[in-house]
């Protein structure tokens, strides 16, 4: 890349190249994994009842299921369930929607 080695010749230490050129550029990928990450662990349903018995380990996706099995038949209250549960995941894409939406415009551009 001609950025990376611009820097060098300019006598940019490897640590400097890395927090300054090539970390803001790795910026909407970095993004796009914490969202993909998150959104994995949110709706997890099987490991916590593998490997975490207790209740206040749960994740959401586990209180929704137990929430659903209690409300039998009442959907406008499962339905305000699955809302909740969803809001976590769209604050995540609002706070990183610049990042993904510049990352998928520097892709786009060739040299």
């Amino acid at each position: 890349m001609a950025l990376d080695e611009a820097a060098l010749i300019d006598g940019c230490s490897y640590f400097k190249l890395f927090g300054q050129i090539i970390f803001p550029l790795l910026a909407p990928a970095t993004a796009t994994v914490c969202i993909i990450k998150s959104i994995i662990i949110i709706n997890d349903m099987y490991i916590p009842y593998l490997y975490m018995p207790k209740n206040s380990l749960r994740t959401l996706t586990t209180y929704l299921m137990n929430f659903a099995n209690a409300q039998q038949g009442s959907w406008q209250v499962l339905a305000a369930g699955i809302i909740v549960v969803m809001v976590p995941t769209i604050m995540l894409y609002i706070f990183f929607q610049k990042y993904i939406l510049s990352g998928v415009a520097a892709g786009a551009v060739k040299e």
